[in-house]
């Protein structure tokens, strides 16, 4: 996710790139993406896990 971030601010640096929605180039787009489905992932995947543990009794 860090590196999602990290190439979305760099984009700003670059002007060399054509522009699209919201001024933001491709990168961002594909930054802004990945780092959508990352989070997404990881909250399901913590609220599934949390809930599989609560469930299994020890």
């Amino acid at each position: 996710m860090m590196y999602a971030l990290v190439r979305f601010s760099l984009e700003f640096l670059r002007g060399d790139s054509s522009r699209y929605a919201l001024e933001w180039m491709a990168g961002q787009w594909t930054s802004a993406g990945i780092f959508l489905i990352s989070a997404t992932l990881m909250i399901y995947f913590f609220f599934t896990r949390n809930h599989e543990a609560k469930a299994m009794p020890m």
